[in-house]
C-alpha cells in the first residue's frame, strides 16, 4: 500500500500542510515476500523510494490509502533533498490552520503519546481540513490535467492489483 496524501511539516516555520495527491513513495508498506529479485530498494542516495514504488507498480501490487494523518513528512533543512524540492512541495500543498500546525508540532515534539496523537489527528475538525480535492490556485488547469492522467494510470494499476489479488486468493 502507499499513501495518496500525507501531512507535510515545515519545521523551521512550524507549519503543517496537506500534500497534493500522490502516490507518496516515502509511505510504502509492503509484504516482505514481495521484495525479491528486481523488486528491491536500489543502492542510490536519492529517489530510491520512487524507483522501488515504480517497481511495485510494475507488478500491480499497490493499493492507495487515503489517510494523510498517518504520516508526517518533515522538512528540517538538512534533508537529503535540496530546499528547492521542498519549496515546490509546499507550494503545491494546502497550508493547514495554525491550530493544526500546533497539534502537528506537539506530535513531533513528543508532547503526546501515540494513542492521543492519533485520536487528535483524526478529529472531525482536522479531517475536514484534509481537502482531498485541493488544487494550488495558480496551476489548477495543469494540475487537473496531470491528476486526470495520473488518476487514470493509478486506476489502471488499482484494477490490475485487485485482479491479481483475486487470482492469488482463488
Amino acid at each position: 500500500s502507499v499513501l495518496a496524501k500525507n501531512i507535510l511539516y515545515h519545521m523551521p516555520n512550524r507549519e503543517a500542510y496537506v500534500s497534493p495527491i500522490g502516490p507518496w513513495a516515502n509511505s510504502i508498506l509492503c509484504r516482505k515476500d514481495i521484495i525479491t529479485g528486481e523488486i528491491r530498494y536500489p543502492h542510490v542516495s536519492l529517489q530510491e523510494d520512487s524507483i522501488f514504488l515504480n517497481r511495485l507498480f510494475g507488478i500491480n501490487c499497490l493499493i492507495p490509502v487515503l489517510a494523510p494523518w498517518t504520516y508526517i513528512y518533515v522538512y528540517h533543512g538538512k534533508n537529503s533533498w535540496h530546499s528547492r524540492h521542498f519549496r515546490r512541495l509546499f507550494g503545491h500543498s494546502k497550508k493547514l490552520p495554525p491550530a493544526i500546525s500546533a497539534l502537528v508540532t506537539d506530535v513531533l515534539e513528543g508532547k503526546l503519546d501515540n494513542a492521543e496523537a492519533s485520536r487528535l489527528l483524526m478529529r472531525e475538525e482536522v479531517l475536514k481540513e484534509m481537502d482531498y480535492f485541493y488544487f494550488p490556485p495558480l496551476a489548477k488547469r495543469q494540475i487537473f490535467a496531470n491528476i486526470c492522467q495520473g488518476s487514470a494510470y493509478l486506476l489502471q494499476r488499482i484494477v490490475a492489483s485487485v485482479i491479481n489479488f483475486a487470482r492469488r486468493a482463488s
